[in-house]
């Protein structure tokens, strides 16, 4: 998968799981969720600012790639 589809596909998983912390504000589970956005948010900017070159060999491209794949598996 390239830079732009793994971007493009984990901002669709982040808006997915920002609907659904919406629906599901107040719950017992609504704060590990929120933190699981944030976590999703912050590896989102970081491949953002990787260079196109080495972009895949990071780990947090590696880690948003392993989260977005496990997302469509569900």
């Amino acid at each position: 998968m390239d830079r732009t589809t793994l971007l493009q596909q984990a901002e669709q998983l982040r808006r997915r799981w920002f609907r659904q912390l919406q629906a599901i504000e107040g719950a017992p589970n609504w704060p590990k969720g929120w933190e699981r956005l944030e976590y999703l948010r912050s590896l989102i900017k970081q491949v953002e600012q990787l260079g196109e070159e080495d972009w895949a060999e990071q780990e947090e491209a590696q880690q948003l790639s392993l989260i977005v794949q496990e997302a469509r598996n569900l």
